[in-house]
């Protein structure tokens, strides 16, 4: 279980999170939903450290107070939206680097190499990469090792339909065996067939936490991206009037 409590930030004055309360359950599903700039990255980093969280904020896992601490890292698989590294690097050496990082050998690697048909590119390097590769390298690296928590960051961002289907099976298969996942995405049909539970939110602020079946039935739509458009209206209306 992830409890954030009073959790803000800004940037240059720019008010990004507003005092988030949010309780992810383990073994869960779980979507940050919003509009651009809501501050659903901002979330994710600040979980991470990433970004550092505001100076009252309480981030605790499992019991225990992350805010500070590397520890809690080990446990965590992360797939950025984008994945950065150095253009001349091989494929083969960033997988060698990322089991240095961790201290140990990728559990998964080798069927996630296979599955993903990473070797047809081993020895090309990072910059010559299409963006559908780059995003395979990016799931290697997340899910090749044993983490009890998996935090992705518009997962199937440039992938092909074949790759983002095996992608969201992986992730309902990480859940069957109890991991928790996070994460963030504009494509409302995945998050209806793997969310179990959404945080929707605007400017900075969580308006409320429910299941996709549960806000389809309360706006009486069928479409979970219709019951979004309506909630995120009513929302604006609402702070427009106060």
């Amino acid at each position: 279980m992830i409890t954030i409590k009073n959790l803000s930030k800004s940037y240059n004055g720019h008010k990004i999170l507003d005092q988030i309360d949010l309780t992810i359950s383990g073994g869960n599903i779980f979507a940050l939903l919003g509009p651009n700039g809501s501050g659903k990255t901002t979330i994710l980093k600040s979980i991470l450290e990433i970004v550092r969280p505001s100076k009252n904020a309480e981030i605790i896992w499992n019991g225990e107070s992350i805010v500070g601490t590397n520890r809690f890292k080990a446990e965590v698989g992360y797939m950025p939206q984008l994945l950065k590294f150095p253009p001349h690097i091989k494929v083969k050496e960033l997988i060698t680097l990322f089991e240095k990082l961790r201290h140990k050998e990728g559990l998964y690697k080798n069927q996630l190499i296979q599955d993903l048909e990473i070797n047809l590119f081993w020895n090309q390097v990072f910059g010559e990469l299409s963006g559908g590769m780059a995003q395979k390298i990016n799931i290697l690296q997340c899910f090749m090792f044993d983490s009890s928590l998996f935090i992705l960051d518009e997962p199937t961002s440039g992938l092909d339909p074949q790759v983002a289907y095996y992608l969201k099976q992986l992730i309902c298969e990480k859940k069957k065996v109890g991991n928790t996942i996070l994460f963030t995405s504009h494509v409302m049909a995945e998050v209806d067939a793997m969310a179990d539970e959404m945080a929707l939110l605007v400017e900075g602020k969580v308006y409320t936490i429910i299941s996709p079946a549960a806000l389809k039935k309360q706006k009486n739509t069928t479409s979970l991206e219709e019951a979004l458009n309506q909630f995120w209206n009513t929302t604006k209306n609402h702070e427009k009037n106060i």
